[in-house]
């Protein structure tokens, strides 16, 4: 278990949270820029102090640092906890061996090798890191870090600047690889699906406090308010009448009604246009506009084109999460029968 409890108080910022990851749990800190997430995972690694609060992992003490305790840390070379960030920082001097190999607890060379082999570092052992790609550099700073009996992981946003398809490979390498260590994983990244493809758990942060905590599912879907909400991709907030609003996710929308999946409407299609992976809509939703993504252009093909928002979150007029929309069908004349 990772369990984290602290305050980071500097002169322009604040960053108070409290953290707990079982092992084999992946909990995924998703925020805007400079809401305090990378400093979470500093304070986790050793890297930064803080001003007051405790890191511990499986009933060690790392950090402890209070007014009315003894000061108790760690330093990040002893902590078992390995750290994989935005940039490789790979040892220009050495060659990728050297790199992989570098440093103290490095795991027997057969769990090694077959850690390069997977990485497919074969054949670029002796390369120094100014020869290799940025996903190749990536790819070896996961072995180094892995190379290593870890306790413990965090991943820095470490897909930063690689290009979408290589960044789905090495996230679904790094799966399969985490998957029978069995240890607590922390991932920083600021793009939603990202998190949501490799964590279990969620923490939402806007300045430097948790807004949302639970499992992907259940902050992806129910959402507690609807500030939460505007942070995990939610766009539009519909008013259904004085005293509830709908939530709308562009991903949530499909281009046909489907009555006992959701919320049903019609909608005026004010612009259209291919972009290769599909068809992008700019549709008119009662008073608001709404950009969302089709497979095809069958929208446009309906005599009174209709959508279905898949079950979406329902929230008081004070923007609290209620429930979510079971179904219903949004006549022409505004009429509405929920199911």
């Amino acid at each position: 278990m990772l369990e984290a409890e602290f305050l980071v108080r500097r002169p322009a910022s604040r960053v108070a949270l409290s953290l707990s990851v079982e092992p084999g749990r992946r909990l995924g800190i998703f925020g805007p820029s400079g809401a305090g997430k990378t400093t979470a995972l500093e304070v986790l690694a050793g890297l930064v102090v803080p001003t007051s609060g405790s890191v511990r992992l499986e009933d060690v003490l790392l950090t402890d640092v209070g007014p009315h305790v003894p000061a108790t840390f760690v330093p990040p070379n002893e902590r078992c906890i390995g750290l994989i960030a935005q940039r490789p920082q790979l040892f220009p001097h050495l060659n990728v061996r050297r790199n992989v190999l570098y440093g103290k607890g490095v795991l027997p060379m057969e769990q090694v090798n077959t850690l390069i082999e997977r990485l497919e570092l074969g054949s670029l052992l002796d390369e120094r890191p100014s020869r290799l790609s940025g996903g190749q550099a990536q790819r070896v700073a996961i072995a180094r870090t892995l190379a290593r009996v870890n306790k413990a992981l965090l991943l820095d946003e470490p897909f930063q600047g690689l290009d979408e398809r290589l960044r789905r490979e090495l996230l679904d390498l790094l799966d399969e690889l985490l998957a029978p260590l069995m240890i607590p994983v922390v991932m920083v990244a600021h793009e939603l699906e990202l998190v949501a493809l490799f964590a279990d758990d969620l923490v939402v942060i806007a300045d430097g406090q948790a807004v949302g905590v639970g499992s992907v599912q259940t902050l992806l879907r129910e959402p507690p308010t609807i500030s939460v909400a505007s942070y995990v991709g939610y766009t539009n907030f519909f008013a259904l009448d004085r005293a509830t609003l709908i939530g709308v996710r562009p991903d949530r929308i499909v281009p046909e009604a489907l009555p006992r999946a959701g919320y049903v409407a019609p909608v005026s299609i004010r612009a259209m246009r291919d972009v290769g992976t599909g068809v992008r809509f700019r549709l008119q939703l009662h008073d608001q506009e709404v950009t969302v993504t089709f497979p095809d252009d069958r929208l446009a093909t309906q005599a009174d084109p209709q959508v279905t928002l898949l079950d979406p979150p329902v929230f008081t007029s004070d923007g609290v999460f209620v429930r979510r929309w079971i179904g219903s069908v949004i006549g022409r004349d505004g009429g509405r029968q929920e199911r």
